[in-house]
């Protein structure tokens, strides 16, 4: 599922954009007949100031504002894109992928594209549930509020190396743009936010099992060790998404992160590098939590597709296909049902019916077993 919204580059704010976000990111104003002057808080850039126009009718009110744009994100040590997301979308963090294919600068393929674009989903999605979930396999359904915060994201493109800028909104809302140009509180933005929580947690993973695959590539430590949650090395839909990025996992890429002024700043913006050996083994330990870790309290849903049992009565197994964990994945599962949940497990393979359950899911390799089995249940037919 790839429903994140490619947009165009962020387009230069509007005047009243640049000084409510002045306001609310603690610079201070004096103002004079002509022109208003803004000064960052602190003194690590004294001297530094921007002046801009108190009407936008001068004639050249985009250069002012490019210029003025351009000061904020010196003083934040971010890109000029960063800061203008930042501007026109009322506060977002911005996780940025440098694709690094054997092609000619600012070109990719759309097999690429689309793996990335997947990719960058499913970390944001995998982050997110993250915070409210410590399993290393999540379960095949988020909460709405993940769902709606990874669909709430943007992702534009820069022109030169290809580049992939995904805006992440500060609040968890539906839309964090004003109502009114003239507003100056763009949005309530908590101390910490929903998605300054999301990038915390995305730098922190990637950091972490970037260098853990380092260390398993050249012998210094064990797939295994991906399975200790108290490392922060990632679930496996975090893994598989650093692992996908990029599209062909013979080539590298990097990732920088960065936070908006609008929100508490806990950390600089951070440029990670992913190779393509690192790459090779965050996939394999994303396949190694899915196929090792156990998973309780799992719903299962799907077409019976194999039945077995000693004689023609009692109880028996039930093969199901079903999306088990966080893969996305059709995977068959095998569950112990009594004489009468069977029947019906008959019935519904001869119907074409749906069946649902709940358990806990036991992985041995590619065998998958749903143990401890209540509310079996046909539900419905699939139109």
């Amino acid at each position: 599922m790839t429903d994140l919204q490619l947009t165009s580059p962020p387009s230069t704010p509007s005047l009243s954009e640049v000084e409510a976000y002045l306001l609310r990111s603690g610079w201070s104003r004096t103002a004079s007949d002509r022109a208003t002057v803004w000064v960052p808080s602190g003194d690590a850039h004294a001297g530094l100031q921007v002046a801009l126009p108190r009407r936008e009718t001068v004639l050249d009110l985009r250069v002012q504002i490019d210029e003025a744009v351009k000061v904020v994100a010196y003083v934040e040590g971010r890109t000029v894109a960063e800061t203008t997301s930042s501007i026109v979308t009322g506060g977002a963090d911005t996780v940025s992928l440098r694709l690094m294919p054997n092609l000619p600068s600012g070109t990719a393929t759309l097999a690429t594209l689309e793996e990335s674009i997947a990719a960058l989903r499913a970390l944001v999605v995998g982050s997110a549930a993250a915070l409210n979930n410590s399993d290393l396999v999540l379960p095949s359904r988020r909460s709405a509020l993940v769902e709606s915060y990874a669909a709430n994201a943007h992702v534009s493109t820069r022109p030169g190396s290809f580049i992939l800028d995904l805006a992440l909104p500060l609040a968890a809302g539906t839309d964090t743009r004003p109502d009114h140009p003239n507003q100056e509180s763009l949005v309530d933005v908590k101390p910490r936010p929903f998605g300054r929580s999301v990038t915390e947690r995305i730098r922190t993973v990637a950091r972490n099992a970037l260098a853990m695959a380092e260390r398993v590539q050249y012998g210094n430590a064990s797939i295994e060790e991906f399975g200790r949650q108290d490392l922060r090395l990632g679930n496996a839909l975090e893994l598989d998404a650093l692992a996908r990025m990029g599209g062909d996992l013979g080539t590298p890429y990097q990732l920088r992160l960065s936070q908006s002024a609008l929100a508490q700043r806990t950390a600089p913006s951070t440029v990670l590098r992913a190779s393509s050996a690192q790459r090779a083994r965050l996939a394999e330990a994303s396949e190694f939590l899915r196929s090792t870790q156990p998973q309780t309290g799992v719903s299962v849903e799907g077409f019976v597709v194999r039945l077995f049992r000693d004689g023609g009565f009692g109880k028996g197994d039930v093969t199901v296909r079903s999306i088990l964990d966080d893969s996305g994945k059709l995977k068959s599962c095998v569950m112990s049902l009594t004489e009468e949940d069977y029947a019906e497990a008959l019935r519904a393979h001869d119907k074409g019916l749906l069946v649902a359950a709940k358990g806990n899911l036991i992985t041995a390799g590619t065998r998958k077993r749903l143990t401890d089995v209540i509310d079996f249940r046909v539900t419905v037919q699939l139109a």
